[in-house]
Protein backbone atom coordinates (compact mmCIF):
# COMPACT_ATOMS: atom_id res chain seq x y z
CA UNK A 1 0.00 0.00 0.00
CA UNK A 2 2.75 2.51 1.02
CA UNK A 3 4.24 2.07 -2.65
CA UNK A 4 1.12 3.18 -4.19
CA UNK A 5 0.51 5.93 -2.48
CA UNK A 6 3.91 7.21 -2.68
CA UNK A 7 2.78 6.39 -6.68
CA UNK A 8 0.20 8.51 -5.78
CA UNK A 9 2.21 11.06 -4.46
CA UNK A 10 4.12 11.23 -7.33
CA UNK A 11 1.84 11.91 -10.08
CA UNK A 12 0.57 14.59 -7.90
CA UNK A 13 3.71 16.34 -7.91
CA UNK A 14 4.41 15.68 -11.82
CA UNK A 15 5.22 18.45 -14.17
CA UNK A 16 2.40 17.41 -16.69
CA UNK A 17 -0.02 17.50 -14.00
CA UNK A 18 0.71 20.65 -12.16
CA UNK A 19 1.06 22.45 -16.26
CA UNK A 20 -2.94 21.37 -16.89
CA UNK A 21 -4.03 21.71 -13.28
CA UNK A 22 -3.33 25.49 -12.99
CA UNK A 23 -3.85 25.82 -17.14
CA UNK A 24 -7.76 24.69 -15.77
CA UNK A 25 -7.02 26.94 -13.13
CA UNK A 26 -6.79 29.82 -15.46
CA UNK A 27 -9.46 29.37 -16.76
CA UNK A 28 -11.95 29.64 -13.84
CA UNK A 29 -11.58 32.85 -12.52
CA UNK A 30 -14.12 32.39 -10.14
CA UNK A 31 -11.77 30.74 -7.90
CA UNK A 32 -8.81 33.08 -8.12
CA UNK A 33 -10.02 36.69 -9.25
CA UNK A 34 -10.92 38.16 -5.74
CA UNK A 35 -12.14 41.29 -7.25
CA UNK A 36 -14.86 39.83 -9.90
CA UNK A 37 -17.97 39.30 -8.74
CA UNK A 38 -18.26 35.71 -9.83
CA UNK A 39 -15.70 35.11 -7.17
CA UNK A 40 -18.46 35.03 -4.66
CA UNK A 41 -21.23 32.85 -7.00
CA UNK A 42 -20.75 29.78 -4.84
CA UNK A 43 -22.40 27.58 -7.49
CA UNK A 44 -19.63 29.02 -10.37
CA UNK A 45 -17.20 27.87 -7.73
CA UNK A 46 -18.53 23.90 -7.19
CA UNK A 47 -19.31 23.71 -10.59
CA UNK A 48 -15.17 24.73 -11.28
CA UNK A 49 -13.74 22.52 -8.64
CA UNK A 50 -15.96 19.74 -10.72
CA UNK A 51 -14.23 20.30 -13.45
CA UNK A 52 -10.81 20.05 -12.16
CA UNK A 53 -11.39 16.88 -9.98
CA UNK A 54 -12.70 15.57 -13.70
CA UNK A 55 -9.46 16.23 -14.78
CA UNK A 56 -7.67 15.22 -11.95
CA UNK A 57 -9.73 11.65 -12.38
CA UNK A 58 -8.70 11.52 -15.90
CA UNK A 59 -5.09 12.11 -15.87
CA UNK A 60 -3.57 10.40 -12.85
CA UNK A 61 -6.20 9.64 -9.58
CA UNK A 62 -9.26 8.31 -9.93
CA UNK A 63 -10.36 8.91 -6.20
CA UNK A 64 -9.68 12.83 -6.40
CA UNK A 65 -11.86 14.61 -4.34
CA UNK A 66 -12.14 18.63 -4.26
CA UNK A 67 -10.94 18.58 -1.08
CA UNK A 68 -7.32 17.12 -2.49
CA UNK A 69 -7.57 19.91 -5.60
CA UNK A 70 -8.04 22.60 -3.19
CA UNK A 71 -5.15 21.21 -0.71
CA UNK A 72 -3.18 20.76 -3.96
CA UNK A 73 -3.70 24.21 -4.95
CA UNK A 74 -3.15 25.61 -1.86
CA UNK A 75 0.27 24.71 -1.58
CA UNK A 76 1.38 25.47 -4.65
CA UNK A 77 0.40 28.87 -4.02
CA UNK A 78 1.53 29.45 -0.98
CA UNK A 79 4.91 28.49 -2.95
CA UNK A 80 4.43 30.40 -5.85
CA UNK A 81 3.37 33.51 -3.33
CA UNK A 82 6.84 33.37 -1.27
CA UNK A 83 8.79 34.00 -4.37
CA UNK A 84 6.58 36.35 -5.43
CA UNK A 85 7.24 38.27 -2.28
CA UNK A 86 11.09 37.76 -2.58
CA UNK A 87 10.78 39.53 -6.02
CA UNK A 88 8.55 42.54 -4.74
CA UNK A 89 11.14 42.45 -1.72
CA UNK A 90 14.17 42.80 -3.96
CA UNK A 91 12.51 46.01 -5.79
CA UNK A 92 11.64 47.70 -2.43
CA UNK A 93 15.08 47.63 -1.29
CA UNK A 94 16.13 49.88 -4.47
CA UNK A 95 17.68 46.95 -6.31
CA UNK A 96 18.18 47.25 -9.67
CA UNK A 97 18.98 44.92 -12.60
CA UNK A 98 20.84 42.07 -12.30
CA UNK A 99 20.51 42.47 -8.13
CA UNK A 100 16.21 41.88 -8.75
CA UNK A 101 15.57 38.56 -7.20
CA UNK A 102 15.14 35.90 -9.66
CA UNK A 103 12.70 33.05 -8.99
CA UNK A 104 13.45 29.45 -8.98
CA UNK A 105 10.08 27.98 -9.00
CA UNK A 106 10.00 26.09 -12.14
CA UNK A 107 5.75 26.70 -12.28
CA UNK A 108 5.98 30.54 -11.26
CA UNK A 109 5.28 31.99 -14.29
CA UNK A 110 2.58 29.90 -14.70
CA UNK A 111 0.78 31.30 -11.57
CA UNK A 112 1.58 35.16 -12.30
CA UNK A 113 -2.12 35.63 -13.52
CA UNK A 114 -2.93 35.52 -9.71
CA UNK A 115 -0.22 38.33 -8.89
CA UNK A 116 -1.87 40.79 -8.23
CA UNK A 117 -4.89 38.89 -6.30
CA UNK A 118 -2.58 38.20 -3.49
CA UNK A 119 -2.76 39.84 -0.71
CA UNK A 120 -0.20 43.29 0.27
CA UNK A 121 2.11 42.42 2.60
CA UNK A 122 5.29 44.71 4.20
CA UNK A 123 7.77 41.79 4.79
CA UNK A 124 7.90 38.21 3.91
CA UNK A 125 9.28 37.07 7.26
CA UNK A 126 5.67 35.52 8.09
CA UNK A 127 5.46 33.68 4.61
CA UNK A 128 8.48 32.49 5.18
CA UNK A 129 8.19 30.92 8.50
CA UNK A 130 5.14 29.37 7.42
CA UNK A 131 6.76 27.58 4.34
CA UNK A 132 9.71 26.84 6.79
CA UNK A 133 7.26 25.43 9.01
CA UNK A 134 5.78 23.08 5.97
CA UNK A 135 8.38 22.07 4.92
CA UNK A 136 9.71 20.56 8.26
CA UNK A 137 6.38 18.99 8.39
CA UNK A 138 6.88 17.39 5.20
CA UNK A 139 10.04 16.09 6.24
CA UNK A 140 9.00 14.52 8.98
CA UNK A 141 8.65 10.54 8.75
CA UNK A 142 5.22 10.60 9.44
CA UNK A 143 3.96 13.18 7.22
CA UNK A 144 1.09 12.84 4.96
CA UNK A 145 0.36 15.28 1.91
CA UNK A 146 -3.46 15.80 1.49
CA UNK A 147 -3.80 13.90 -1.62
CA UNK A 148 -2.09 10.34 0.40
CA UNK A 149 -4.74 11.52 3.45
CA UNK A 150 -7.87 11.25 1.43
CA UNK A 151 -6.08 7.85 -0.44
CA UNK A 152 -5.90 6.52 2.79
CA UNK A 153 -9.34 7.06 3.55
CA UNK A 154 -10.54 5.69 0.63
CA UNK A 155 -8.82 2.30 1.42
CA UNK A 156 -9.76 2.32 4.85
CA UNK A 157 -12.93 3.12 3.89
CA UNK A 158 -13.90 -0.17 1.22
CA UNK A 159 -15.38 -3.39 3.19
CA UNK A 160 -13.52 -4.88 5.66
CA UNK A 161 -14.35 -7.41 8.50
CA UNK A 162 -15.42 -4.23 11.10
CA UNK A 163 -17.34 -4.68 14.61
CA UNK A 164 -20.65 -2.66 15.13
CA UNK A 165 -20.41 -0.07 17.93
CA UNK A 166 -23.03 -1.59 19.68
CA UNK A 167 -21.31 -4.77 19.76
CA UNK A 168 -18.27 -3.65 20.89
CA UNK A 169 -19.96 -1.35 23.75
CA UNK A 170 -22.07 -4.39 24.93
CA UNK A 171 -18.73 -6.88 25.19
CA UNK A 172 -17.34 -3.73 27.05
CA UNK A 173 -20.48 -3.59 29.30
CA UNK A 174 -20.31 -7.59 29.75
CA UNK A 175 -16.48 -7.41 30.79
CA UNK A 176 -17.19 -4.52 33.80
CA UNK A 177 -19.82 -6.29 35.33
CA UNK A 178 -17.97 -9.47 35.12
CA UNK A 179 -15.26 -7.42 36.94
CA UNK A 180 -17.61 -6.47 39.93
CA UNK A 181 -19.93 -9.02 40.08
CA UNK A 182 -15.65 -11.01 41.02
CA UNK A 183 -14.99 -8.51 43.19
CA UNK A 184 -18.17 -8.78 45.03
CA UNK A 185 -17.93 -12.01 45.85
CA UNK A 186 -14.62 -11.64 46.94
CA UNK A 187 -15.62 -9.12 49.11
CA UNK A 188 -18.08 -11.35 50.47
CA UNK A 189 -15.90 -14.44 51.14
CA UNK A 190 -13.49 -12.37 53.66
CA UNK A 191 -14.27 -12.77 57.18
CA UNK A 192 -15.81 -10.20 58.95
CA UNK A 193 -13.63 -8.78 61.58
CA UNK A 194 -14.02 -10.11 65.32
CA UNK A 195 -15.96 -13.40 64.13
CA UNK A 196 -14.76 -16.68 63.33
CA UNK A 197 -15.47 -19.28 61.12
CA UNK A 198 -19.05 -20.67 62.58
CA UNK A 199 -19.68 -17.04 62.89
CA UNK A 200 -19.34 -16.70 59.05
CA UNK A 201 -20.70 -20.12 58.65
CA UNK A 202 -23.94 -18.66 60.99
CA UNK A 203 -24.39 -15.68 59.13
CA UNK A 204 -24.29 -17.15 55.77
CA UNK A 205 -27.31 -19.56 56.82
CA UNK A 206 -29.40 -16.73 58.30
CA UNK A 207 -29.26 -14.87 55.28
CA UNK A 208 -30.01 -18.21 53.10
CA UNK A 209 -33.35 -18.70 55.63
CA UNK A 210 -33.89 -14.87 55.02
CA UNK A 211 -34.34 -15.48 50.75
CA UNK A 212 -36.33 -18.25 51.52
CA UNK A 213 -38.71 -16.69 53.84
CA UNK A 214 -39.09 -13.64 51.58
CA UNK A 215 -39.39 -16.16 48.58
Amino acid sequence: MEKTIQEVNRKYNSEEYIRGLLAKYNDFPCLWKVKSKCYSNRNMKEDAYKELVKYTKDTIDEHATVDVIKKKIGALRRTFRRELLKVKESKKSGAGGDDIYTPHLWYYSLLLFTSDQEEPRDTISNDIALEELQTAEEKSPNYISGAEADFREIQQSEPAETMHPTTKRKKLVTKDNSTLLAKAYEILERPIPGTDEYDNFGVTVAAKLRKMDAD
